[in-house]
Protein backbone atom coordinates (compact mmCIF):
# COMPACT_ATOMS: atom_id res chain seq x y z
CA UNK A 1 0.00 0.00 0.00
CA UNK A 2 2.87 2.38 0.74
CA UNK A 3 4.23 1.97 -2.78
CA UNK A 4 0.76 2.72 -4.15
CA UNK A 5 0.60 5.87 -2.06
CA UNK A 6 4.02 6.91 -3.34
CA UNK A 7 2.85 6.36 -6.92
CA UNK A 8 -0.18 8.55 -6.20
CA UNK A 9 2.04 11.29 -4.75
CA UNK A 10 4.34 11.13 -7.76
CA UNK A 11 1.38 11.35 -10.13
CA UNK A 12 -0.29 14.25 -8.30
CA UNK A 13 2.95 16.22 -7.83
CA UNK A 14 3.27 16.97 -11.54
CA UNK A 15 6.65 15.25 -11.81
CA UNK A 16 5.31 13.03 -14.60
CA UNK A 17 4.40 16.03 -16.75
CA UNK A 18 7.62 17.92 -15.99
CA UNK A 19 9.74 14.92 -17.01
CA UNK A 20 7.78 14.46 -20.23
CA UNK A 21 6.71 10.96 -19.21
CA UNK A 22 3.12 11.63 -20.28
CA UNK A 23 3.93 11.22 -23.96
CA UNK A 24 6.36 8.34 -24.12
CA UNK A 25 5.39 5.25 -26.05
CA UNK A 26 4.73 1.74 -24.79
CA UNK A 27 8.23 0.42 -25.46
CA UNK A 28 9.77 3.17 -23.38
CA UNK A 29 7.27 2.29 -20.66
CA UNK A 30 8.29 -1.38 -20.81
CA UNK A 31 11.96 -0.48 -20.53
CA UNK A 32 11.29 1.96 -17.69
CA UNK A 33 9.48 -0.56 -15.51
CA UNK A 34 12.17 -3.15 -16.28
CA UNK A 35 14.84 -0.72 -15.07
CA UNK A 36 12.90 0.17 -11.92
CA UNK A 37 12.44 -3.51 -11.02
CA UNK A 38 16.06 -4.34 -11.88
CA UNK A 39 17.33 -1.48 -9.73
CA UNK A 40 15.23 -2.53 -6.75
CA UNK A 41 16.27 -6.19 -7.19
CA UNK A 42 19.96 -5.31 -7.49
CA UNK A 43 19.98 -3.01 -4.47
CA UNK A 44 17.60 -4.91 -2.19
CA UNK A 45 18.08 -8.52 -3.35
CA UNK A 46 14.51 -9.81 -3.31
CA UNK A 47 12.66 -10.51 -6.55
CA UNK A 48 9.34 -10.53 -4.71
CA UNK A 49 9.94 -7.11 -3.17
CA UNK A 50 11.10 -5.77 -6.54
CA UNK A 51 7.89 -6.96 -8.23
CA UNK A 52 5.51 -5.71 -5.54
CA UNK A 53 7.22 -2.33 -5.17
CA UNK A 54 7.46 -1.72 -8.91
CA UNK A 55 3.80 -2.66 -9.42
CA UNK A 56 2.74 -0.36 -6.58
CA UNK A 57 4.77 2.51 -8.03
CA UNK A 58 3.64 1.99 -11.62
CA UNK A 59 -0.01 0.99 -11.29
CA UNK A 60 -1.35 4.54 -10.83
CA UNK A 61 0.68 5.68 -13.85
CA UNK A 62 -0.19 2.97 -16.40
CA UNK A 63 -2.29 5.22 -18.64
CA UNK A 64 0.41 7.89 -18.64
CA UNK A 65 3.18 5.52 -19.76
CA UNK A 66 1.36 4.45 -22.90
CA UNK A 67 0.07 1.08 -21.64
CA UNK A 68 -3.63 0.95 -22.49
CA UNK A 69 -4.70 -2.45 -23.88
CA UNK A 70 -4.81 -5.79 -22.09
CA UNK A 71 -1.92 -7.25 -24.10
CA UNK A 72 0.18 -4.21 -23.26
CA UNK A 73 -0.60 -4.71 -19.56
CA UNK A 74 0.53 -8.35 -19.78
CA UNK A 75 3.75 -7.23 -21.45
CA UNK A 76 4.22 -4.63 -18.72
CA UNK A 77 4.01 -7.44 -16.16
CA UNK A 78 6.55 -9.55 -18.06
CA UNK A 79 8.90 -6.56 -18.16
CA UNK A 80 8.58 -6.08 -14.41
CA UNK A 81 9.16 -9.79 -13.83
CA UNK A 82 12.19 -9.77 -16.11
CA UNK A 83 13.66 -6.83 -14.25
CA UNK A 84 13.06 -8.55 -10.93
CA UNK A 85 15.06 -11.60 -12.11
CA UNK A 86 18.04 -9.52 -13.17
CA UNK A 87 21.42 -9.38 -11.40
CA UNK A 88 21.28 -11.86 -8.56
CA UNK A 89 24.30 -11.42 -6.32
CA UNK A 90 25.36 -11.69 -2.66
CA UNK A 91 22.32 -9.87 -1.21
CA UNK A 92 19.93 -12.41 -2.79
CA UNK A 93 19.15 -15.56 -0.81
CA UNK A 94 18.91 -17.61 -4.01
CA UNK A 95 22.51 -16.62 -4.81
CA UNK A 96 23.57 -18.45 -1.66
CA UNK A 97 21.51 -21.52 -2.55
CA UNK A 98 23.29 -21.66 -5.91
CA UNK A 99 26.66 -21.09 -4.22
CA UNK A 100 26.13 -23.87 -1.68
CA UNK A 101 24.80 -26.54 -4.02
CA UNK A 102 27.05 -25.82 -6.99
CA UNK A 103 30.24 -26.23 -4.95
CA UNK A 104 31.65 -23.15 -6.68
CA UNK A 105 33.54 -20.33 -5.03
CA UNK A 106 31.75 -17.03 -4.51
CA UNK A 107 33.87 -15.35 -7.20
CA UNK A 108 32.88 -18.04 -9.70
CA UNK A 109 29.20 -17.78 -8.84
CA UNK A 110 29.33 -14.00 -9.26
CA UNK A 111 31.08 -14.42 -12.59
CA UNK A 112 28.75 -17.06 -14.01
CA UNK A 113 25.43 -16.93 -12.15
CA UNK A 114 25.16 -13.15 -11.86
CA UNK A 115 26.01 -12.79 -15.54
CA UNK A 116 23.45 -15.47 -16.42
CA UNK A 117 20.72 -13.66 -14.47
CA UNK A 118 21.56 -10.43 -16.28
CA UNK A 119 21.23 -12.22 -19.63
CA UNK A 120 18.01 -13.85 -18.42
CA UNK A 121 16.47 -10.49 -17.51
CA UNK A 122 17.54 -8.82 -20.75
CA UNK A 123 16.16 -11.76 -22.73
CA UNK A 124 12.82 -11.37 -20.96
CA UNK A 125 12.78 -7.66 -21.73
CA UNK A 126 13.63 -8.36 -25.37
CA UNK A 127 10.76 -10.86 -25.52
CA UNK A 128 8.39 -8.22 -24.12
CA UNK A 129 9.52 -5.63 -26.67
CA UNK A 130 9.27 -8.06 -29.61
CA UNK A 131 5.78 -9.12 -28.54
CA UNK A 132 4.82 -5.46 -28.14
CA UNK A 133 5.95 -4.74 -31.69
CA UNK A 134 4.15 -7.79 -33.10
CA UNK A 135 0.92 -7.66 -31.11
CA UNK A 136 0.09 -3.97 -30.75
Amino acid sequence: MQGGALGFIIRESGVIESLGIVNFNGIYGLVSVFLIAALIKTVQGSSTVAIITTCALVSPLIDQIGIIGEIEKVLLITSIGSGAMTVSHVNDSYFWVVTKYSNLKIKEVIKFFTTATLIQGLTGLSFSIICFLLLT
